[in-house]
């Protein structure tokens, strides 16, 4: 997935984690990240330029 799309994550009223939830689901949708694919927090972590903390946070937000 190219780094552009990463390095766009705006921040307004949403919180970050709910931020980075939107782009998880939006990859999802597009089939970027596949069913079963593993998410890796760190890798993540380092994408969005976060704490893998935060990547929780998000991930906890996807799956509600």
């Amino acid at each position: 997935m190219p780094d552009e799309y990463w390095l766009s994550v705006g921040l307004d009223h949403r919180s970050l984690g709910q931020t980075i939830t939107e782009r998880l689901r939006d990859q999802i949708l597009i089939n970027q990240l596949k069913p079963g694919e593993r998410l890796i927090a760190d890798d993540l972590a380092l994408t969005f330029g976060v704490s893998r903390s935060m990547i929780r946070e998000a991930l906890l937000l996807l799956a509600t």
